[in-house]
């Protein structure tokens, strides 16, 4: 691959950075400067001719041919490139979806602790699915790098188990008070009951 290019989060997309456009648009620049140069370099056999390399690469088809397809070459990639992309759609919900809102839709089932710890082993899957992404993925001239939008991905999985964890520690917490206050008020009716005999 000739080109490093690096996937990114930015909500609501995956994206390129740079832009395949801006990728197509570096090399027509490229291009354009090589065969711009190519005017002022005259022939060795006639330093003193009015005839630059520029006439014998305009001429050449071979050369032209490869211009042409450095010039359009990224474009025969893009289907792929989105296909790629595409790919990422999975862990759309981890960012588009309300973090609080579906914790309180998750409340609002009564959950068990059984049901709290199929939520965080779920989001404990999604990191490791993230871990088995390839960190560079190689389509045609381009090599896709996905080191920050793995951070990324993992970093939303880990708020998502997050909010759980700490929505749970504070529902362990309250459950924990009432079960305090029951068995304190159960021991002052035991206490009362001995006392009055």
């Amino acid at each position: 691959p000739f080109f490093d290019v690096n996937i990114e989060l930015a909500p609501p997309h995956v994206v390129l950075h740079p832009s395949l456009e801006e990728v197509q648009k570096a090399i027509n620049q490229s291009a354009t400067a090589v065969l711009k140069c190519s005017r002022y370099i005259s022939p060795w056999a006639g330093i003193d001719s009015p005839e630059t390399f520029f006439e014998n690469i305009a001429k050449n088809k071979e050369i032209v041919k490869v211009v042409l397809l450095l010039t359009g070459g990224i474009h025969g990639l893009k289907k792929q490139v989105m296909d790629y992309l595409a790919s990422f759609k999975r862990f759309e919900y981890l960012w588009t979806l309300n973090k609080q809102t579906e914790y309180e839709h998750f409340l609002e089932q009564e959950p068990t602790l059984t049901m709290f710890e199929q939520e965080l082993r779920k989001y404990k899957a999604v990191e490791d699915e993230v871990d088995g992404i390839q960190l560079t993925y190689v389509i045609g001239s381009l090599s896709l790098a996905t080191s920050r939008l793995k951070s990324a991905l993992k970093k939303e999985a880990q708020e998502w188990k997050a909010q759980y964890a700490r929505n749970l520690h504070q529902q362990a917490a309250r459950d924990l008070s009432r079960i305090q206050a029951q068995m304190t008020e159960d021991r002052k009716a035991l206490e009362q009951q001995i006392n009055q005999n």
